[in-house]
């Protein structure tokens, strides 16, 4: 059975790019992609509730702090596995990015390395 990531990020190119690298490559996964957090948010309100999400840190409208924040909070949400995935790389974003998060990947990243972080979130929490 195919796992589902929920991939986050206002930038079209990176939201393509993880589609075909997990669901073509990998074939292993079925990839819901939200460019805000705000549409991130509502997909889970309709019950698409996925393995893991990728979580772009600047986002427009409600950042990627923020829906971090809101996700951890709803008890129906709060165990989904979160891999921040950003362009921000300074030591304030890293650490709170490691600390909160099952992983934190700069922008640009290896994918083979982000595969691991994602795989390895979800076998944590789903085993």
């Amino acid at each position: 059975m195919k796992k589902t990531l929920l991939v986050v990020d206002d930038s079209s190119d990176i939201t393509f790019a993880l589609k075909k690298l997990f669901e073509e490559e990998l074939g292993e996964y079925k990839v819901l992609i939200a460019d805000t957090g705000e549409k991130c948010l509502e997909i889970l309100k309709n019950n698409s509730i996925p393995d893991a999400i990728i979580l772009d840190i600047m986002l427009p409208g409600i950042d990627g702090w923020e829906t971090y924040e809101r996700i951890k909070k709803n008890d129906k949400w709060s165990n989904i596995p979160i891999v921040f995935l950003t362009a921000r790389s300074d030591y304030f974003t890293m650490g709170a990015g490691r600390f909160l998060g099952e992983g934190y990947v700069e922008k640009p990243f290896e994918p083979h390395e982000l595969i691991r972080r994602v795989e390895k979130a979800i076998t944590k929490y789903h085993s």
